[in-house]
C-alpha cells in the first residue's frame, strides 16, 4: 500500500498520542494493553488505525457506536464491529 498523506498521518498520529494519554477512557485501554505486549510504537499505529475509523464514520455522516474505540480490541471483534458501523451509517 501507499504511504498516504504525511500532514494527515502526523496529525492523527499526534492526535492518537494525545488519546492514549488519557484517563479511562476507549483508546486508552487498548494502548496501554497493547504496549505492554508490542512496544509504544505498535501500540500507538493501533491506536491511530482505531481513531482513523471512527474518524471517518463521523465524517462520513454515519452513527457510530458509543464504545466502538473499546470494543475493537481483537481482530474478529473488530472486523463485526466495522461491519456494524457500515451497515448502521447507511441508515
Amino acid at each position: 500500500t501507499t504511504t498516504g498523506r504525511p500532514y494527515l498521518r502526523a496529525a492523527v498520529t499526534q492526535a492518537a498520542g494525545a488519546a492514549s494519554h488519557t484517563t479511562n477512557t476507549g483508546l486508552a485501554a487498548p494502548s496501554h494493553r497493547l504496549s505492554r505486549r508490542m512496544g509504544n510504537n505498535k501500540a500507538l499505529v493501533a491506536v491511530r488505525h482505531s481513531l482513523l475509523v471512527i474518524l471517518s464514520q463521523v465524517l462520513l455522516g454515519g452513527r457510530i457506536m458509543a464504545n466502538a474505540a473499546a470494543t475493537t480490541s481483537t481482530v474478529s471483534n473488530r472486523s463485526r464491529d466495522l461491519r456494524i458501523l457500515l451497515l448502521s451509517a447507511k441508515v
